[in-house]
């Protein structure tokens, strides 16, 4: 269920003939308690026919200018309108500025919601293509509730942030994100505040917790009767890794073990000075694949911007919250909210 709620102070005033011979079904509104006077028609609410019967726009008309001139058919501001191509109602603004619609479309490939928020690039402020808020109550809240089904692949939720800079993320939490499926990824880093300078730098790793994108193997094996053995690797493990690392763990004996062979084709032979040995191996190798060639983990990078001086985990670091980087978000999250 959608709502859509506009707060205006209007007294209606419907025409005696409604239907007019170019089409438009009409009714006018004044404003009240502004300097140009209460007595004009400042705004209009028409229907305008645009094909067969039933098919058009319902516009809401606002003389902005500051004259006393009534509103005219050009002081277009919003269109609810009709989309007989994709079977959809659409809900737009006619102006230069912010524009967005909400289309309900029966038709196959249609939208089902849409909402875009526009403007010239040298504006500035946020921008919100949707702002969803679900909130107070006892039961559970959903800010935004998606559900894909049927079809060959379906999506709940597919975003992708355009424009290629660095700053744009397909997807921003803010807090704790709960995944109870599988996560699949072209790489990964934690983020945090530098503790070494944390107004001024973040410190990144690559998962593992290493500053370096490694990939770790490890198992455990038992040297035959001459104490050797040898650890088979996947196929894969020299295209994809380099520099190597190697660590053994002698179990249940005073026995010795080292890496008598190091990798080569795919795997590496160890040998204890007493046989059939159980030994505990771990091997860990850095990401040379091509992905992880071109996009190596930075592990100090300065901040920047609106950034610089702020922190993202301010409690942590004991400061106020005004210093956190999302605080201007959750203020307005909480001021919106009341």
């Amino acid at each position: 269920m959608f709502k859509v709620f506009f707060k205006i102070n209007i007294t209606f005033r419907f025409t005696r003939s409604p239907y007019r011979k170019d089409n438009k079904l009409r009714s006018t509104f004044k404003t009240d308690g502004v300097s140009v006077g209460d007595g004009r028609f400042k705004g209009g609410l028409y229907f305008e026919k645009t094909g067969s019967f039933g098919v058009g726009d319902f516009v809401f008309a606002l003389n902005t200018t500051g004259s006393n001139a009534n509103a005219t058919l050009s002081d277009k501001l919003m269109r609810l309108s009709r989309d007989p191509a994709t079977d959809g109602l659409e809900l737009t603004t006619v102006t230069s500025g912010d524009a967005g619609s909400f289309n309900n479309s029966t038709l196959a490939g249609g939208t089902a919601v849409r909402a875009t928020a526009t403007s010239s690039a040298s504006a500035t402020g946020n921008k919100y293509g949707v702002y969803s808020t679900a909130w107070y109550g006892q039961s559970v809240n959903y800010g935004v509730y998606a559900y894909g089904y049927g079809g060959t692949t379906s999506y709940g939720i597919y975003a992708n942030a355009g424009g290629g800079s660095v700053s744009n993320y397909a997807g921003y939490f803010t807090g704790n994100v709960n995944v109870t499926g599988t996560l699949s990824k072209g790489g990964g880093t934690f983020k945090i505040d530098h503790p070494l300078d944390p107004e001024n730098k973040y410190l990144y790793h690559s998962f593992v917790e290493s500053p370096d994108m490694m990939n770790i193997y490890n198992g455990n094996v038992v040297t035959d009767t001459d104490g050797y053995a040898t650890i088979e690797l996947p196929e894969y493990f020299e295209s994809l890794n380099k520099d190597f690392r190697y660590q053994l763990t002698v179990l249940g004996s005073f026995a010795q073990a080292v890496v008598s062979k190091k990798v080569a084709n795919n795997s590496f032979t160890i040998q204890t000075n007493q046989p059939n040995t159980e030994v505990s191996w771990q091997i860990t190798g850095v990401r040379k694949d091509a992905w992880a060639e071109k996009n190596r983990v930075i592990p100090e990078v300065d901040k920047k911007g609106e950034e610089k001086g702020k922190y993202i985990h301010p409690d942590a670091f004991g400061v106020p919250a005004e210093k956190g980087i999302d605080y201007e978000n959750s203020k307005l999250k909480t001021e919106q909210n009341n």
